[in-house]
């Protein structure tokens, strides 16, 4: 693959800015809105009462116990009142950290259930397909599940 140097006005002068950083940067200003809109912070209560208000709203919940499953997802949740919230995506967003990356791979690398404390994270994400599940057999509890495309966890 051929690149061409820019000078300062476009032209082919040397010394310039390769090409290739405009075509890196230029998807991400091209990218929706919607992308990196603002969150709004959502209480467990609310999700659990009716989390279909939610679908396709970047929410913000804080406070998730968070794994690396074994089976390649990603899976926050938290419970509360004898009911579960379990999120689940395939992938972290760009905005997550290196530590806390690092720490997924390292101290939460474990099924959600069996999560260690300093498995605790806020999460940021875009709720696209919920569902309530009828209650848990090895915990009986309520659950609703929250399937997302990808997740910031800070």
């Amino acid at each position: 693959m051929h690149h061409r140097k820019l000078g300062p006005y476009g032209s082919g002068q040397e010394g310039g800015v390769e090409v290739k950083a405009v075509i890196i940067v230029l998807p991400l200003l091209l990218s929706s809105p919607q992308a990196f809109a603002e969150a709004v912070e959502v209480a467990v209560p609310d999700i659990l009462r009716d989390p279909k208000p939610f679908l396709g709203r970047m929410i913000r919940i804080a406070g998730l116990r968070c794994a690396n499953e074994p089976k390649g997802l990603f899976a926050c949740g938290t419970e509360q009142d004898g009911q579960l919230v379990r999120v689940e995506s395939l992938a972290l967003d760009f905005r997550t950290s290196a530590e806390v990356r690092r720490k997924l791979s390292a101290s939460c690398r474990t099924p959600l259930a069996a999560v260690p404390p300093p498995c605790k994270f806020d999460a940021e994400f875009k709720p696209l397909n919920v569902r309530a599940g009828p209650p848990d057999t090895r915990l009986s509890k309520k659950t609703v599940f929250i399937k997302v495309q990808r997740m910031n966890l800070f």
